[in-house]
């Protein structure tokens, strides 16, 4: 297989290289948070500053509506129960005449409207009734069958949260439930990439973003998580699986893109580094040459 892992290896480098100069990331949370804060009416799960301002409130309930919707639905605020604010932008649109050539363009304006949302528990006589939550991520036996050769792996732990984490200190592996999953592909691409970050522990390869980690954001952390996510790739590719990049936020994507071009090599090193932590998951000899390295 050695061959051929070679090959995956050079492809899935090259393909990161062209997602990460067309402006594209690898990674993008691909689950569904258990206790996500929604609208109950809408289903739309709040993201951004509402996601933190409504994660603050003392509600156990994730569940909100504005008070002309629980109105809507035969229900009311209870009295006396105060509101909490979030917000959105909008966007206006309007004809503007150009001087010069008279011709009519659109212009747009955005601008933030706020609103008050109630949660469930301070409305009454609305019935908060959740459908079963179905499972996102089924059993991939190529998939498993990789992992059962990472012989002394970190502890896997699955919780009711909406984050996903490699411990060093504790050396472990914490992943949201598989239900929150939205997809069997995008569970074991997360999977991965944390385990990736596994052969890091000074027990194992010994590697400087995992053993002597310094802080979010830091050029170490940069390479290391191009390492886990490499890896993941790699490994997806092995068994079948696809992990697609994803597009994140711009000021995330211009802060990699600035950082890789302040050093070329880091993404180059990264890839090997990478292939060393594939091939000591897969309990192989880790060894490496720069031709594995593309051109």
């Amino acid at each position: 297989m050695g061959k051929n892992r070679n090959k995956i290896y050079k492809r899935i480098t090259s393909q990161v290289i062209a997602g990460l100069e067309a402006g594209h990331i690898p990674w993008k949370k691909p689950w569904v948070g258990e206790r996500a804060p929604k609208n109950y009416k809408t289903r739309h799960a709040y993201t951004g500053a509402n996601l933190w301002v409504l994660l603050a409130r003392p509600f156990d309930s994730n569940l909100w509506l504005t008070f002309k919707q629980a109105q809507e639905l035969g229900g009311s605020v209870m009295k006396g129960e105060k509101g909490t604010q979030i917000c959105y932008w909008n966007i206006r649109s309007r004809d503007v005449v150009d001087k010069e050539t008279g011709e009519k363009k659109e212009k747009k304006a955005f601008f933030l409207k706020t609103f008050t949302v109630f949660n469930a528990e301070q409305i009454e006589g609305v019935e908060f009734n959740e459908p079963e939550a179905t499972t996102g991520a089924t059993t991939n036996e190529e998939a498993e069958k990789l992992l059962s050769e990472y012989k002394n792996s970190p502890e896997l732990v699955y919780k009711a949260v909406d984050t996903a984490y490699y411990s060093a200190e504790e050396d472990k592996v914490v992943l949201p439930r598989r239900k929150s999953f939205l997809s069997t592909t995008s569970y074991y691409s997360t999977l991965f990439h944390e385990l990736g970050h596994s052969t890091g522990h000074p027990s194992r390869l010994d590697r400087d973003g995992i053993a002597n980690f310094d802080h979010f954001g830091s050029e170490k952390y940069t390479k290391e998580e191009l390492i886990a996510e490499m890896s993941a790739c790699f490994l997806m590719s092995m068994c079948g699986l696809t992990a697609g990049l994803e597009q994140n936020n711009q000021a995330y994507i211009n802060g990699w893109i600035t950082k890789l071009k302040s050093d070329p090599k880091v993404l180059f090193e990264a890839s090997r580094e990478a292939q060393k932590a594939c091939d000591y998951m897969l309990g192989e000899q880790v060894s490496f040459t720069d031709e594995n390295i593309p051109a």
